[in-house]
């Protein structure tokens, strides 16, 4: 793990005086995780970590959230599409993101009625 100096401000752009650190972390070697594989986290000295930090990455690694020329778009279950540039993708489009990857929407119907389990089911012999 190194230390490093945050000169960004909360929109990303760069400024001279330091606002918090950026922790910079590299997996060396590991059974469970790729070889070699580095990251940087960000925290600001305001307001801590972001919650969200990583999942634009995860995403678009999972092919959930796709480029359009310049922007980045994804496709709700309901149809709607959401474009905007990778700096605007905040809390409110990742959450919906999240929501909708946690809860997938059946979109077919369960006509089959459950098999009863005849061993532990109820039964009247006596």
């Amino acid at each position: 793990m190194k230390k490093l100096k945050l000169k960004e401000d909360e929109d990303g752009n760069k400024v001279t005086d330091v606002r918090g650190i950026r922790s910079a972390c590299k997996v060396m070697k590991t059974r469970f995780a790729k070889p070699f594989e580095g990251v940087q986290v960000k925290i600001p000295y305001e307001t801590g970590m972001n919650p969200y930090s990583g999942l634009l990455d995860l995403f678009e690694k999972k092919g959930l959230i796709t480029q359009s020329g310049n922007r980045l778009k994804y496709i709700t279950q309901d149809g709607k599409e959401i474009l905007d540039y990778r700096k605007n993708w905040g809390a409110e489009n990742l959450q919906i993101v999240m929501q909708e990857v946690s809860n997938p929407v059946n979109t077919k119907e369960n006509t089959e009625t459950p098999a009863v389990d005849e061993e532990h089911g109820d039964t009247d012999a006596d």
